[in-house]
């Protein structure tokens, strides 16, 4: 969760603070090379992150093969509980 938001929030920032006037919101000269640096690195954690979620999906699923499955919801939606939460 971490990395995505780094990857959301810091790795963003090359692009439009470095992206020179009138588009960056620095007044410094445009770096395209940073710019696109950044947006390798932006990438790549991006990759990272999406094949760490794959993985954790397959740990999951791995731990409990034989998991109950939740109850099917009624065609009209309402599913009524008792007071301890229990369907009646």
């Amino acid at each position: 969760m971490a990395a995505a938001y780094v990857n959301s929030v810091v790795l963003q920032a090359p692009s439009y603070l470095l992206a020179g006037p009138p588009d960056g919101l620095l007044d410094i000269p445009a770096r395209p090379d940073l710019v696109e640096a950044g947006h390798l690195a932006q990438r790549l954690v991006g990759i990272v992150v999406a094949a760490a979620a794959v993985d954790l999906a397959r740990c999951l699923l791995a731990l409990a093969p034989d998991a109950p499955t939740l109850p099917a919801v009624p065609e009209d939606g309402v599913v009524e509980v008792d007071l301890d939460g229990r369907r009646v």
